[in-house]
């Protein structure tokens, strides 16, 4: 056992046992990577990449980008990138990464288009490039080559919330989540029009409505 132990698999379970399980973790990157895809599933998204190796040709040229996951729905489309380190508040500078999703992202976005295009959907996508991180701090130039690329950046803090979430409202957890990448802008599905009595009590007016409430489980 002591040979495994070396090449990194780990013991589950009671070590008193005759017999003991052995699981082989996974790097740090792909276990947050899929930890990610799992989210934006559980969120609903309607379309979703299936590999670790998805790329996406830069418009015109016979290269492509590799994206860690492709998130869409009927109205955006999500292209996400994850960065891991294995020790907490690690200082890294992504601004290579940033520089580059800023200066290739117009010509992923255009073979996008274009190949919904091809199979007859014309509805105007709208995009948004996210850098989720775990356990890396970036510093302050980074946040503003981020911000100036148009680059969403969330940590890990902010995965666990959309995951709860997600566990308590199911599908529709992916409207908050979108309300927060598009703020100010009008997020179709996300209100649903409700049945209202208007009424009058003095000189207030007010609307009487039924709604389901949400149970939540702590």
């Amino acid at each position: 056992m002591d040979g495994f132990t070396k090449m990194g698999w780990e013991t589950v379970g009671s070590k008193k046992r005759k017999k003991v399980a052995l699981r082989n973790p996974k790097p740090i990157g792909e276990d947050f990577q899929d930890e990610v895809w799992c989210v934006f599933y559980r969120m609903g998204f309607i379309e979703m990449n299936n590999s670790k190796e998805f790329a996406i040709p830069r418009y015109g040229l016979e290269i492509g980008k590799n994206v860690d996951i492709f998130a869409k729905d009927d109205n955006c489309i999500c292209l996400v990138e994850c960065k891991a380190a294995e020790q907490t508040h690690t200082k890294k500078s992504l601004g290579v990464n940033i520089d580059q999703y800023g200066a290739i992202h117009m010509e992923l976005e255009q073979t996008i288009r274009q190949h919904y295009q091809n199979k007859g959907d014309v509805t105007k996508y709208r995009f948004r490039w996210i850098l989720i991180l775990k356990n890396i701090d970036l510093n302050d130039n980074d946040y503003v080559r981020a911000e100036n690329a148009n680059i969403k950046v969330i940590d890990h803090s902010m995965v666990n919330y959309y995951m709860e979430l997600a566990k308590h409202l199911g599908p529709a957890s992916r409207y908050q989540f979108l309300a927060d990448l598009f703020p100010g802008m009008e997020i179709l599905g996300m209100i649903e029009p409700i049945p209202a009595i208007r009424g009058k009590f003095g000189k207030e007016i007010f609307y009487s409505f039924v709604i389901e409430p949400v149970l939540w489980e702590n």
